[in-house]
């Protein structure tokens, strides 16, 4: 892959952490009020982790395309 395809997959990986976090941050603020109001939050937590667990994962490709741009630049 060359750079400027690595920059432009890096921008979207970006895009896709931002996106990610304001879920995250939103399902977080879901099962906190549920367990406020002493409602089931299982399912709220379910889909908090399934988030969670998408987030790491765009993360860990974010960093994957970082570094492949460090050895590129060199």
């Amino acid at each position: 892959m060359n750079k400027a395809e690595l920059l432009e997959q890096l921008s979207a990986a970006i895009d896709a952490i931002a996106r990610s976090e304001e879920l995250v941050a939103n399902q977080r603020q879901i099962v906190d009020l549920f367990e406020r109001q002493r409602q089931d939050a299982i399912q709220a937590k379910e889909m908090l982790e399934q988030f969670e667990e998408i987030l790491a994962s765009q993360m860990a490709n974010r960093d994957r395309l970082l570094k492949e741009l460090s050895e590129i630049s060199g």
